[in-house]
């Protein structure tokens, strides 16, 4: 029964509303649909992707494995009957079994109720059998369940028509879960589980068939995406369009057509190709007019061209004339009108095409999609004519086809892309409601920021909620900002916020300040996280700086000159709470020793900052000054430390105190991009010096700025974040990461890299931030020089007066506020 409304009119008492009787009628048969549906026969669905869409094999939901056997016991492909996967069995025998597996208390049942499972079963027509085995834990228990046919089998013929197999029984002892497994004693058998679901109670109390309804579908499917991904992100789904003052269609791709004997579900390629001639046109982009995604697995997320030319323009040998690619929604099944702009495959300019840049006579035109982390993905083919056609399609089926050999295909299909010549062509990004949100509203909502997974900050949170409440409550809160100089130089955007946040939630103190510097002058130091203390050096120095240090910020101060200093002082004006510790951290070497002192008093001892070569150590430099600064005068504290003799390697000084409030570790580096942070975590010693940082509540990560400009492909660049997420979250436990992308910066290609960190943010249980929106829709809107310029003149940093302003408040409410 459809879900029936009650008419309340337009404003009360109008009389346009349904009578009393007919909304209480209404209401009693709505509570017995959901009656039927759950309170009699226990919960439908105790797996929870009954049509096999979301949970791969091998998944864990919700703390929980959901496959259970061998890994390689089942996999997922197409499904015929529903639009998902179903679960492929194509092994002969029992051997290695293995399938999905319900837990009884998401079924609603427990031990000595009467259960009923049920599958959809379609095949190549081996004989199939399925059966369950109740589990306790991960140990089978009891006796194998058989499931049988409705003609009460227990195997039978598979074909193309759907097979419903049921077990019906009762749940021995001690059961905690039940693992299902299909099988085959037929030769080479294919066996797809098409559906699965359960309920509690005999056949006759629970859907015959998975004829589920939209509003149970959502659910079923927000369901498994909670368990997978913790809290339903409500954010935005971002993916771009084409923006030209102008566009000229210079050869249309026309007629699209199907030829009777070619499915588009049988060819499940990543890319499609066709061979063209010279047409004495110029064109800068092509347009798809239409494509399909076949089937669930490897969605789609970007579409990129490529054209190349040459006699034989298919081979791995041909040259690159142009690519381009595009982000789309991939929460469509079908595109249509996909415009990609083409690019120097070197420079990434725009490049217009003419019979000039063909050699050979021809030309291979072909597009190719990709999945946010950059794998294949499967790509309908772009069925049309073109007049300028040679009569030869080709499709590509590996992870290379920019470089790669395009396989030809039998037939001619006819792959077909309008041509288009567009006057100041460039990219611009949608923003579109996810589909968790749409589900949830019901209605298209206005762009805004896209972030995700918010709550999984619940310890800052917590903390940060008990020092805001009147009157504020005693806690002490940690947090760390790594990343580029957005993170590093106090200006651009960590220096307000981290004044903001200590006039929210108290001044925790000082924090890490970093030793490590870029340049000859004397200040051009990594530092604190507000700007309290500066550094001068005498004698001779020099500086790793992210070029593999392990040191918390990835940079480091070294000297083998005895007598050398670096000294720490304070700015004017500042202020601070009292210190409870300064400890140095400090590289090991072979011979490096030191010795300091506070405010021109005595040198402490001669101090070994020896250890294992390249292992983090760590020693309080003692004697330093008690007392609170509050508005001091410039050097009041004044740190020096000497080279006494050898080779010393200096990471930072970490300014404790002891008292309630927010402390804020400046973990940057300027320049740096994620490479140089995978390299510098990788040996595992940088956890180490991380982790005397104090228990950190909150780390944020931001980068991307240097990876556009040095061209990393997204892909690589979420594989690296990957990386750097994992370091962290595993140096701490405990610690919540956000995850943070900065907007697209002006004369930039611009890499899409949000939606790749979105997904490893996701997967890792990190929040995410997207900083785009921030700024605006488009880099024009914000470059120097347009009205509200955010961005400086170098077309890489955050403006002081628009920039970084809007940076902070964002910032704040995404700790904070969201």
């Amino acid at each position: 029964m459809a879900r029936q409304i009650i008419n309340v009119g337009t404003v009360p008492d109008d009389g346009t509303g349904d009578p009393l009787r007919d909304a209480f009628v209404k209401t009693n048969s709505n509570f017995t649909e959901l009656y039927d549906h759950s309170m009699v026969a226990g919960k439908i669905n105790a797996w929870p992707d009954p049509f096999f869409r979301f949970l791969p094999p091998g998944a864990l939901a919700a703390g929980r494995d959901r496959y259970w056997g061998s890994a390689a016991a089942v996999s997922l492909v197409p499904g015929t009957i529903f639009d998902g996967n179903a679960l492929l069995r194509n092994v002969q025998g029992i051997s290695g079994i293995g399938g999905p597996v319900i837990y009884l208390d998401e079924l609603g049942a427990a031990p000595g109720d009467l259960i009923t499972l049920r599958v959809l079963v379609t095949g190549n027509g081996a004989a199939a059998s399925c059966a369950c085995r109740p589990r306790n834990g991960n140990t089978l228990i009891d006796t194998q369940k058989q499931f049988l046919t409705d003609g009460g089998s227990a195997s039978s013929v598979t074909s193309a028509e759907p097979l419903r197999m049921t077990a019906t029984f009762v749940i021995p002892a001690g059961t905690t879960n039940i693992a299902l497994y299909p099988y085959s004693n037929s030769a080479a058998p294919q066996i797809n589980v098409e559906a699965f679901w359960g309920y509690k109670g005999n056949a006759a109390t629970g859907p015959a068939w998975p004829t589920f309804s939209d509003d149970e579908y959502q659910n079923l499917k927000l369901s498994a995406v909670e368990e997978i991904a913790g809290p339903v992100a409500y954010g935005f789904d971002t993916f771009q369009s084409v923006a030209a003052d102008s566009e000229t269609i210079t050869l249309e791709g026309a007629n699209p057509s199907l030829s009777s004997t070619t499915s588009l579900k049988q060819l499940p390629f990543m890319g499609w190709a066709e061979l063209c001639a010279p047409a004495g046109i110029a064109f800068n982009a092509i347009r798809v007019e239409m494509t399909d995604r076949l089937g669930e697995s490897g969605r789609w997320k970007t579409i990129h061209a490529v054209v190349r030319t040459g006699s034989s323009p298919h081979l791995a040998s041909a040259p690159v004339v142009a690519v381009g690619s595009i982000e789309i929604n991939d929460t469509l099944d079908m595109q249509t009108g996909v415009e990609i702009i083409l690019r120097d495959p070197v420079s990434g300019a725009v490049v217009t095409l003419t019979n000039a840049a063909f050699s050979g006579g021809k030309y291979l035109l072909a597009a190719y999609a990709l999945t946010a982390s950059g794998a294949p993905a499967a790509f309908g083919p772009p069925l049309a004519t073109l007049s300028n056609s040679l009569g030869e399609s080709y499709y590509h089926s590996s992870t290379n086809p920019v470089s790669g050999s395009w396989s030809k295909s039998v037939a001619h299909i006819g792959i077909g892309f309008t041509h288009l010549l567009l006057n100041n062509p460039r990219e611009i990004p949608v923003y579109a409601p996810s589909e968790a949100l749409t589900v949830d509203l019901g209605t298209e909502a206005a762009p805004h920021i896209d972030y995700a997974n918010l709550g999984r900050l619940r310890k800052f949170r917590a903390k940060a909620s008990l020092r805001m409440m009147v009157p504020a409550q005693s806690a002490r809160i940690v947090m760390a900002m790594g990343g580029d100089s957005w993170s590093t130089l106090s200006e651009y955007m960590i220096g307000p916020l981290t004044k903001r946040l200590k006039a929210l939630l108290g001044d925790g103190g000082v924090g890490w300040f970093g030793m490590g510097f870029t340049g000859a002058a004397a200040n051009t130091v990594a530092g604190d996280a507000e700007g309290l203390y500066y550094a001068t050096r005498a004698g001779t120095w020099t500086s790793n700086y992210h070029a593999g240090s392990t040191s918390p910020n990835i940079s480091d101060a070294r000297s083998s000159a005895a007598g050398s200093i670096y000294q720490i002082r304070n700015n004017a004006g500042a202020s601070r709470p009292p210190l409870s510790d300064v400890k140095l951290h400090f590289t090991g070497t072979a011979d490096g020793v030191i010795r300091w002192r506070w405010n021109g008093g005595a040198w402490s001892s001669n101090t070994n900052v020896q250890g294992t070569a390249g292992t983090q150590q760590f020693l309080s430099l003692t004697a330093f000054p008690t007392g609170t600064l509050v508005s001091a005068a410039a050097n009041t504290d004044n740190l020096e430390i000497e080279v006494v003799s050898g080779s010393v390697i200096l990471c930072g000084v970490d300014f404790q105190s002891a008292g309630d409030g927010i402390v804020v570790h400046k973990l940057g580096s300027s320049g740096s991009k994620a490479s140089d942070w995978q390299a510098s975590m990788s040996s595992g010693v940088w956890q180490d010096g991380y982790a005397q940082l104090g228990p950190v509540d909150l780390h944020t990560h931001l980068l991307g700025v240097n990876d556009d400009a040095a061209t990393v492909p997204p892909a690589i660049f979420a594989t690296q974040m990957g990386t750097i997420a994992d370091n962290i979250l595993g140096a701490i436990d405990g610690v919540g990461l956000m995850l943070l992308t900065p907007p697209r910066m002006p004369t930039r290609a611009g890499a899409d890299y949000a939606s790749a960190v979105r997904t490893i943010a996701m997967g890792k249980q990190a929040a995410f931030v997207d900083l785009q929106a921030v700024f605006g829709v488009t880099p024009v809107e914000y470059a120097d020089g347009s009205a509200v310029p955010m961005v400086r003149a170098d077309n890489s940093h955050p403006t002081a007066e628009w920039g970084t302003p809007a940076l902070v408040a964002e910032i704040e409410r995404s700790l904070l506020w969201r």
